[in-house]
């Protein structure tokens, strides 16, 4: 049964035209403006998507806008008017004043239809990140969630989702007035590629700086692997975006790739050695039970013969013998069990030390 609202967001989740439209996700457009012309952030209707990235590589300026709060107006109308109510996802507050704009409109547009409700919710995120706290909207709507469920799902989750990102060209960072031109020269000078996330406040924040693309792309990958849900086991979504660059694309996907095949490996290494600690430690621990019963058997008969003659006893002697003989040699296999049971408990010491680290 369809919902009776509408999920909604921004052009800035970065998700394509063709996936918002299958999952039934209106959006509004931001706009930017480049060599004095004004565009919608419209998914290359307005400007080519390569033709818009071609310019910035001529050294052309672009300057973003956010959605005025008439073009939520205009994107909300027709479905209050049809009488469904709107949960509405923005772009990070800490980055963009969408979501000022937004709860403006909302106001706005409550105050024409008071019957209805608009919930606008910081995603406290961008990009991707933003983008796949979308998908997770859109699958728990479908899933049959009613508004006030679907919300308290979303700013549940929205500090659970991670986005991990770096660049190679600190040149935009230095117009955007992130960076000093001063660090710029020498950062570039360098290849310097620093490695950002939206940290809690929903603001960029430079975690690393790596000495190259390569480290760079390690970097991004150990870090979402270290921080996601159930480690190398997740299984949710994962989300790749570029900046018209899409070997970057699938060489980040490819070190994901075998980041998660060396963590498999390992964690295969830690489950080997753990088994075989647990083995000899049972082996250990059965040969000693064995070599105590023949030590006091061994014992017994040492009484015995003690309050013997040596003619009468032959038989026991030879036994005794044969009870001294076999406690060395159970003696030699307890110590052989104790010692690969060292050795395992160092392998997996080793393993458990290494997952960390990668």
């Amino acid at each position: 049964m369809p919902a009776d609202y509408i999920l909604s967001c921004e052009s800035t989740a970065d998700l394509t035209e063709e996936y918002l439209k299958e999952r039934n996700i209106p959006f509004a457009c931001f706009s930017f403006q480049i060599d004095g012309k004004d565009y919608k952030d419209d998914y290359g209707h307005s400007m080519g998507i390569k033709e818009f990235y071609d310019s910035l590589r001529r050294g052309l300026v672009s300057k973003t806008s956010q959605v005025p709060a008439s073009d939520y107006e205009e994107l909300w109308r027709p479905y209050l008017e049809s009488g469904k109510d709107i949960i509405h996802i923005t772009l990070s507050e800490g980055i963009s004043g969408s979501y000022n704009s937004a709860c403006l409109a909302a106001r706005l547009m409550l105050e024409e239809f008071p019957e209805r409700r608009i919930y606008v919710i910081n995603s406290e995120n961008a990009s991707s990140g933003y983008g796949l706290i979308m998908s997770l909207a859109a699958d728990k709507r479908d899933e049959g969630a009613d508004i006030n469920e679907l919300r308290e799902y979303i700013l549940g989750i929205r500090d659970h989702v991670q986005a991990w990102f770096f660049t190679s060209d600190l040149t935009y960072l230095y117009r955007g007035g992130r960076l000093s031109k001063t660090a710029c020269v020498f950062g570039t000078a360098l290849k310097i590629c620093p490695v950002m996330t939206v940290n809690r406040m929903g603001k960029l924040e430079v975690v690393l700086k790596c000495r190259g693309k390569k480290k760079a792309m390690e970097a991004c990958v150990s870090k979402m692997l270290e921080n996601c849900d159930d480690g190398n086991e997740y299984k949710g979504y994962f989300y790749i975006c570029h900046s018209d660059c899409m070997e970057d694309a699938m060489a980040m996907k490819e070190k994901t790739d075998e980041y998660r095949a060396k963590e498999q490996s390992q964690a295969k290494q830690l489950a080997d050695a753990w088994s075989a600690l647990e083995r000899a430690r049972a082996e250990s621990a059965d040969l000693r039970v064995d070599v105590d019963r023949v030590r006091n058997q061994a014992a017994a008969l040492e009484r015995k013969l003690s309050r013997s003659n040596a003619a009468s006893c032959a038989s026991e002697r030879k036994l005794l013998a044969g009870c001294t003989s076999l406690l060395a040699r159970g003696a030699g296999l307890v110590e052989r069990c104790e010692k690969v049971a060292r050795d395992s408990a160092t392998k997996h010491d080793a393993v458990v030390s290494l997952h960390p680290s990668n």
